[in-house]
């Protein structure tokens, strides 16, 4: 299993928007082969920051996802919803 948290930090008068952006991607990416879990957080006390915690099965899924047309949609939305990169860290089970 492949587990990510992928953060994003909204432009100022944006997180409402990528809220939504966030959230159809979640929709989308949850119909698709080999995700166990997708789901959308918004940082407490920061309203315009959130983290994805996705679960897959493994990584030629995550890879097929990420090759697919609702991250290549989500990428292109990108540059006007958030300041810098989204910070991507992939998680080890450790017990």
């Amino acid at each position: 299993m492949v587990k990510l948290l992928v953060a994003f930090e909204a432009r100022p008068a944006r997180a409402q928007d990528l809220a939504s952006a966030l959230a159809l991607l979640a929709a989308q990416s949850r119909l698709e082969a080999g995700c166990e879990s997708f789901q959308v957080h918004r940082v407490a006390g920061s309203p315009g920051a959130f983290v994805l915690c996705e679960s897959w099965s493994d990584d030629p899924s995550l890879r097929a996802h990420n090759a697919g047309p609702a991250v290549r949609r989500m990428a292109g939305l990108l540059p006007a919803l958030v300041e810098g990169a989204p910070r991507v860290t992939r998680l080890e089970p450790v017990a």
